[in-house]
């Protein structure tokens, strides 16, 4: 399924600039964040879920401009507290599982993709089969086309009501780092470490093995090796992207990027059993 198409005007005051969206997309907000609420009570207790609760709106005036004034214009136009709308921009964090590839074709012409995976363990649907907070952020997702006196700066896809950009393209570099030091990988790179024409990545360091119950990399790698840089496209990797268990319950939408074009495009997935869960 195709992604509807949002324009975000940075020309309107941040509290303004997400009122169009939010018109559209706020009962779904309001009905996925109550799902949020009631199974993150049942993990850690009411008491503690209201300790949370009551320091988020705090948590939000620590915001650089203008993110505090976008949470605050979302809150009003969703009719949600400021706490809940700061709780829904930064859940997504603690729980997610995603695949990125950058490939190179054999001209020089970079191609990228990632498949967004979010949900596990927030309520599994047993009927369905299904994560439920994954299924709630299905028809939540949305490609922003963010405005600048009239001119596209760029185009990212997102969930309505969170501020931040989960996927973009734009021009830079891929950077592994930890606190002390950095390991720029270059494709095409005689360096020793590099060099590959694609990399996969997942929720792991690279120069590790992945945990064996939760391994996506392997079978990334494989179709990638398979398929060889001569068919280095957005559809190769689309289709790797697509392949089990890389797709898998928790992905919410797969996006690919054309980096010399800046083309962006998205589709929200649905992974038909057998499946696996993550």
């Amino acid at each position: 399924m195709e992604i509807p198409v949002y324009i975000v005007d940075l020309d309107l005051p941040p509290l303004q600039r997400w009122a169009p969206l939010m018109k559209d997309k706020g009962p779904l907000l309001v009905d996925l964040v109550d799902d949020v609420k009631m199974l993150i009570t049942s993990l850690v207790g009411e008491r503690v879920f209201e300790i949370i609760f009551n320091s988020l709106s705090k948590v939000a005036t620590t915001l650089p401009y203008p993110f505090y004034e976008e949470l605050v214009g979302i809150s009003a136009f969703s009719e949600l507290p400021l706490s809940i709308v700061t709780l829904y921009n930064i859940f997504y964090e603690a729980l997610t599982l995603c695949t990125s590839i950058i490939a190179q074709d054999p001209n020089g012409q970079l191609y990228h993709g990632r498949n967004l995976d979010t949900g596990v363990f927030l309520g599994w649907d047993k009927k369905n089969h299904t994560w439920k907070v994954a299924e709630k952020l299905k028809p939540l997702t949305v490609e922003l086309d963010w405005k600048k006196n009239g001119s596209t700066l760029f185009r990212s896809v997102s969930f309505a009501g969170y501020v931040g950009v989960l996927t973009a393209v734009k021009q830079g570099c891929i950077i592994t780092r930890d606190r002390d030091n950095s390991n720029i990988l270059t494709l095409g790179s005689q360096k020793t470490g590099s060099g590959s024409w694609y990399l996969v990545e997942t929720n792991y360091d690279h120069w590790k093995n992945p945990p064996f119950f939760d391994d996506r990399r392997t079978p990334a790698n494989r179709c990638m090796i398979e398929s060889g840089q001569k068919n280095a496209s957005l559809s190769l990797i689309y289709n790797v992207l697509s392949t089990k268990p890389v797709l898998n319950k928790e992905t919410v939408y797969t996006s690919v990027m054309d980096v010399r074009s800046g083309q962006l495009q998205g589709w929200i997935r649905q992974c038909p059993d057998p499946c696996w869960p993550w």
